[in-house]
């Protein structure tokens, strides 16, 4: 074969993939140097959450109906303030899936605002938690109440890790 008849195809692929190039988007989102740490903090987190709901939830079945409030009352704080982080974490992952730069950075602001959110729920709740411990009177009752903010302090302090980092928030770190 004349090395002219093979130049001519390769010029043509050429052509046609520069020509195509500015439609083709990237296989998949952008990550942070700090998303895989928040990823796999909110994971177990999350994990630590489903464990202290089931045994909530089993504790309000087996105690007696008339001495249920605190125990409802403390499963719905948590489960209340659990959905914030529940949509900062879809918010992350988003942020990270997230396939065109602007997107992401529109993503990630309201990330920031999300967390920041976030932050005086958890505060707010960790409060409420704290104060009740002065009211409660019943073991299961406090210690209900002890392990709900226990965790929800560890996840307030993941949280505030998010707010502060630098290589999260400059936009160019990747």
């Amino acid at each position: 074969m004349h090395p002219a008849n093979i130049t001519t195809p390769r010029l043509c692929l050429l052509l046609v993939l520069l020509a195509c190039a500015p439609y083709l988007r990237p296989a998949h989102g952008s990550e942070r140097v700090g998303d895989r740490l928040y990823v796999h903090a909110f994971e177990q987190h999350e994990a630590a959450v489903t464990a202290l709901e089931d045994n909530l939830l089993a504790l309000i079945e087996t105690t007696p109906e008339d001495e249920r409030f605190e125990l409802y009352r403390t499963y719905n704080q948590l489960m209340g303030t659990w959905l914030q982080m529940d949509f900062l974490q879809s918010l992350l992952d988003a942020s990270i899936a997230a396939m065109l730069p602007m997107e992401e950075e529109e993503i990630r602001t309201s990330l920031r605002d999300q967390a920041q959110f976030a932050l005086g729920e958890l505060d707010h709740a960790i409060t409420n938690f704290e104060q009740n411990i002065a009211e409660l009177d019943r073991p299961r009752d406090l210690q209900g109440n002890e392990e709900v903010r226990s965790l929800l302090s560890g996840v307030r302090a993941t949280v505030s890790r998010l707010l502060v980092d630098p290589s999260y928030h400059d936009s160019g770190a990747r």
